[in-house]
């Protein structure tokens, strides 16, 4: 039962009581529409490197050594060496050539440590499909490892089941609590359809976070909580490891699969650079520039604000005309930021959303602190 008031004239209203049938929705009390853009800070509470912690990890996955005794180079990961040799054979002029290997390797080492993420790097160096393919390995093949070593994965390295309970201390749980608030399992599919996801991010951690929440806060199982989640759109504009198993039973990789040499090049198979990202032309992207254009709120958690990743955000959206001005609001996370950085990212983003400044808050916050502080502006109730 829901309970109203309902304006009869000027200046009486008379208290009216509602009954809804499960699972469905009053129409005169609309969900608000949120868009959530995550950026690598949103995964580092969960241990998974921001863009210069990437590129670093990067760098020593693919140095070469030299041995002084036998006079010859030598990759320090032998795994990652073996993984690369194995997609360079698919390029016919190399043939899988080791020395080949050996110098895009040297080259990805010494040079992505110096730029500010390994998108960045790609994107320098897109007319090298050579040294691309191996950056997006790279990326599959440290990715992949962390989300094998989080605590969202259910099997450890060794193949031993874990029964860790969900990390408490994230934005994800805060997340979770304000979405399912006076939700039953029947009705959250309806609040998912008011929610998009955006991510930059290469891993699946929101995704495996919220299937396992579901489950465990409504006592349900997989399928069912998969089943929930379908409604809930989540755009990944540079690709990721792939789709949860749970979303695409077929073509989907389980959350913290082993890192094989084939599963690795396909993962990698699924990673977009920049330009990339900004040529592809799918359904799914028509869909998030349509949710962003009209979002009652919008919301940038642990998103550095970078120029590429800011055009993306203006490429979907596409046309400003016809967006209303006033009346939609973006939140954001600055954390560290400098005064004069974050009155430059709260330009930037009225300007993205063709709304006033005065519809944008941002606070230097950690993700975890960001839903408790802004609740009252975020509810779904």
């Amino acid at each position: 039962m829901r309970v109203a008031l309902k304006g009869l004239n000027a200046t009486r209203w008379v208290l009216v009581a509602v009954t809804l049938a499960p699972g469905e929705i009053n129409q005169e009390h609309r969900l608000q529409s949120t868009v959530l853009v995550i950026g690598a800070g949103a995964s580092a509470e969960l241990h998974f490197p921001v863009g210069t912690g990437l590129a670093s990890r990067i760098s020593t996955t693919s140095r070469i050594s030299f041995d002084a005794a036998r006079h010859s180079e030598f990759p320090q990961n032998a795994e990652f060496f073996s993984i690369a040799q194995a997609a360079l054979a698919k390029f016919r002029k190399y043939s899988g050539d080791a020395a080949v290997a050996l110098e895009k390797m040297r080259q990805l080492s010494l040079g992505v440590q110096l730029a500010s993420s390994i998108d960045n790097y790609l994107h320098l160096h897109q007319s090298d499909e050579a040294l691309v393919m191996l950056g997006k390995l790279a990326i599959a093949y440290e990715i992949a490892g962390l989300e094998q070593g989080s605590a969202l994965a259910e099997f450890r390295q060794d193949g031993t089941r874990r029964s860790s309970a969900l990390p408490m201390d994230t934005w994800h749980i805060s997340f979770f609590r304000a979405v399912t608030e006076q939700c039953p399992l029947i009705e959250l599919p309806e609040r998912f359809k008011a929610v998009t996801i955006i991510s930059f991010n290469y891993d699946r951690v929101f995704e495996k976070f919220l299937l396992r929440a579901i489950m465990e806060q409504y006592n349900t199982d997989e399928s069912a909580a998969a089943a929930a989640m379908k409604p809930l759109v989540i755009y990944h504009p540079y690709g990721s490891l792939g789709r949860l198993k749970t979303e695409d039973p077929v073509g989907g990789w389980p959350y913290g699969e082993r890192l094989f040499t084939d599963n690795v090049i396909k993962m990698a198979g699924a990673i977009r650079t920049f330009t990339e990202g900004m040529e592809a032309n799918d359904v799914q992207q028509h869909t998030v520039g349509e949710r962003l254009r009209s979002a009652d709120r919008t919301v940038f958690l642990g998103f550095g604000f970078l120029p590429a990743n800011m055009k993306l955000l203006d490429s979907l959206i596409g046309d400003k005309k016809g967006m209303v001005p006033y009346g939609r609001f973006a939140y954001g996370t600055c954390f560290k930021a400098s005064i004069y950085n974050e009155r430059h990212y709260k330009e930037a983003l009225a300007k993205l959303l063709h709304i006033g400044p005065e519809y944008v808050e941002l606070k230097d916050l950690e993700c975890r602190d960001f839903f408790p502080y802004f609740l009252e502006g975020l509810r779904f109730v």
